[in-house]
């Protein structure tokens, strides 16, 4: 939340997306943190629960903002359509894959892991593809951070080699590292 308020102060505007996967208490958190800030928007596009049964789901959102959430339903997901803003950057968290996706279709793309624990006994993979993305790929997010607040580096100035295939990129990675 710090790297999104800096950015904002630096007069970018930033939208939170949400996901399944993302925590209850970190989707409120998020929510919390963004209701009075001009230039930062929380978007929940995890599904509300509709009933006791879905309560226990950790995929689907129940909590104090239930009501407030129902708007965002409405709308949908507004991930794709903040995609088409020029001069855009996306960040996702480490524990994801998602970044492949927006790396190859050339937008720029940062992976943010600042306060994420990744146990590398148990998701190594996602340790792997951090280190294989950035900084060829996608930088890291708190990079981002510091040029864009020491230098004024924008998102458009940011010419990442294109990730044309990912699985090759990463079966040619594995294989050079087995080589060794």
């Amino acid at each position: 939340m710090e790297k999104c308020q800096t950015l904002s102060r630096q007069g970018y505007g930033v939208a939170i997306v949400n996901g399944p996967r993302t925590p209850n208490d970190v989707t409120e958190f998020l929510y919390e943190h963004t209701k009075n800030e001009t230039h930062i928007v929380f978007h929940n596009c995890k599904r509300i629960a509709a009933n006791e049964q879905e309560r226990n789901m950790w995929r689907i959102y129940s909590g104090k903002y239930e009501e407030d959430f129902k708007a965002h339903a409405a709308i949908s997901n507004i991930y794709p359509g903040i995609l088409g803003y020029p001069n855009t950057l996306v960040v996702h968290t480490i524990d994801s894959y998602s970044c492949c996706e927006t790396i190859s279709a050339q937008i720029p793309t940062a992976i943010s892991s600042s306060g994420i624990y990744i146990n590398p006994n148990i998701r190594i993979d996602c340790l792997n593809m951090y280190q294989l993305m950035t900084p060829k790929y996608a930088l890291d997010f708190d990079k981002f951070v510091n040029l864009t607040t020491y230098m004024k580096v924008e998102p458009q100035h940011l010419h990442p080699v294109e990730l044309s295939n990912p699985l090759r990129v990463f079966e040619e990675s594995v294989r050079h590292r087995l080589k060794r």
